[in-house]
């Protein structure tokens, strides 16, 4: 039989409360030997209650306690997390600071750390102490720093800890390949980011993210990101618009398939030539996955500032044009079909020898939509039947195109519908198994509440929003 340790139901009330006089009986390391099964001191107990305290009364208990047992400063749980960490995860900035100043004259085990004496001066050797505590890493390779960054609510956390460290000093990557800074613009913590960029002592930052992204990316991924964000990063790292993961996306292209425009627009004006960069696996520029999305608001920006991104074309020779088919949005369509300019991507052939209005045909069999049709006559009549438009060559072209087969158009549509092994098709992937999840997860909620003949019940449609509060 084996036994975990634990804390008796008293003591571990005690010890939420912040109340000493239970504690008084255990002396100096005797208090190590209260853990439970997750290997939590007392400590990590009261931090993590999250009871409503006073500044005072939160930080009495734990000088209290480390007076009669400082060693459970360097007490890690199950997790590897010390008190720091559970400080800086909660935003506890009087207690970041106060754990910080109690560093120096904690023990490290068994070895009591003398400040009066050996060959450096005291003040060098509390500051060795204080950065070997900042510095600790629990099981997911993470800092307390790390844990600040990723909370909106701790940036007086961050702040503390950087006050006390060496600016040439380089925080790495957690074991998500993700650093402080990463997961700060990932969360959309402006001020964080702010604060990170500017502090004088962390002039060694780190901008990495998993995967070969960087901060950058995190940034244009998260529609709550601020430009002030966006500009800070750029000052200090001008380059980071041109920098791709390892599928060769850069931020532009993940802000353009997330359909930010204020992001699209912000990127394009700090760096225009992150528009003319292809992925690796497929050759596609932003322009093709705004296109493939049936972006009409980005389209319209990309072109309107990068106009020769059009003449890019992807691994099966698609071009911009191809792309609005696949799309099925007539309202793209008209948008590119517009521009008088880009008639030489109706005549654009892929490695096929498809040109756009061959891809269309296999979606539109029978005609053109009737609304196209009325857009090639609104653009005669406005320009004069004597000067052929886009909209007219397209319906020229489309009326020369064969029809297809049923196993022909088959073929199409497969080849027309895959998004390929890429970040595109990793996104597709991934929000198709979240639809998925979410149907399930209402199944199972339908069921509890008794079948179809729930749908009008207030219950049911409240298990709806919350579901799909969870996959949106």
């Amino acid at each position: 039989m084996e036994m975990c340790t634990y804390i008796d139901a008293q003591l571990h009330e005690a010890a939420i409360k912040g109340k000493l006089n239970p504690f008084k009986v255990y002396q100096g390391h005797q208090l190590e030997t209260l853990l439970t099964p997750n290997e939590n001191t007392i400590l990590h107990i009261y931090l993590t209650s999250q009871t409503k305290r006073s500044t005072l009364s939160r930080t009495r208990f734990i000088k209290e306690v480390l007076a009669i047992c400082p060693s459970l400063l360097w007490k890690v749980n199950v997790d590897g997390n010390t008190l720091l960490h559970i400080a800086a995860r909660y935003g506890l900035a009087d207690v970041a600071e106060e754990l910080i100043q109690w560093a120096p004259k904690a023990s490290a085990g068994d070895e009591i750390l003398d400040l009066e004496s050996g060959g450096e001066e005291p003040r060098e050797r509390e500051m060795v102490a204080v950065r070997r505590m900042l510095r600790m890493t629990n099981k997911y390779k993470e800092t307390a720093l790390h844990e600040a960054a990723r909370n909106k609510g701790s940036l007086d956390v961050v702040k503390a800890i950087l006050g006390h460290e060496d600016g040439e000093f380089t925080y790495s990557a957690n074991d998500g390949g993700k650093t402080p800074l990463y997961l700060a613009a990932e969360n959309g913590s402006a001020k964080t980011v702010l604060e990170l960029l500017s502090n004088p002592n962390s002039k060694s930052l780190a901008y990495g993210g998993p995967r070969g992204k960087t901060a950058l990316h995190a940034a244009a991924i998260n529609s709550k990101t601020s430009p002030g964000m966006i500009d800070k990063l750029l000052d200090k790292w001008s380059s980071l618009t041109r920098e791709t993961d390892e599928k060769g996306w850069t931020p532009l292209h993940y802000a353009v398939y997330k359909g930010y425009t204020s992001m699209v627009e912000k990127l394009l004006e700090k760096d225009e030539s992150s528009a003319y960069i292809s992925d690796k696996d497929w050759k596609r520029t932003p322009l093709h996955i705004a296109a493939c999305r049936g972006l009409h608001h980005q389209v319209d920006k990309i072109i309107s500032r990068c106009p020769n991104c059009c003449e890019l074309l992807d691994i099966r020779g698609w071009n911009v044009l191809h792309y609005a088919v696949i799309s099925q949005s007539d309202k793209l369509l008209r948008t590119l079909l517009k521009h008088s300019s880009l008639v030489y991507l109706l005549y654009g052939k892929d490695i096929k020898g498809n040109m756009p209005v061959h891809l269309y045909k296999a979606y539109h069999p029978l005609t053109v939509p009737f609304d196209l049709q009325l857009f090639t006559l609104f653009h005669q009549i406005k320009l004069g039947f004597d000067k052929p438009n886009l909209f007219f060559h397209w319906g020229e072209l489309y009326s020369q195109v064969p029809g297809y087969s049923s196993s022909e158009k088959s073929e199409y549509l497969e080849w027309m519908n895959s998004t390929g092994t890429g970040p595109l098709g990793e996104i597709e992937n991934e929000e198709e198994k979240r639809r998925e999840n979410w149907i399930i997860e209402l199944e199972k909620e339908k069921d509890s509440l008794g079948g179809i003949n729930t749908y009008s019940n207030y219950n049911f449609c409240r298990s709806i929003h919350n579901t799909w509060r969870i996959y949106k």
